[in-house]
């Protein structure tokens, strides 16, 4: 990634997943596993996990930017 769009994607997912890591029009990437998700944010797909709380962490596992 370039310097610019990093910033821009890490300020993507900190505004979007980072608040709400269920929504931004995230998926369940297997229908059983609601906490391994997909989403596309900042012109990249994502694919991430959840860990339940009570420490709430996303952990991005793939990113595939579209551009």
């Amino acid at each position: 990634m370039t310097p610019a769009y990093r910033a821009r994607f890490d300020a993507e997912m900190t505004r979007t997943l980072g608040q709400s890591p269920y929504g931004h029009g995230s998926k369940p990437e297997h229908p059983r596993e609601k906490d391994r998700r997909l989403a596309t944010v900042a012109d990249a797909f994502v694919r991430y996990y959840v860990s339940e709380p009570p420490v709430l962490v996303v952990t991005t596992v793939n990113i595939t930017h579209l551009g």
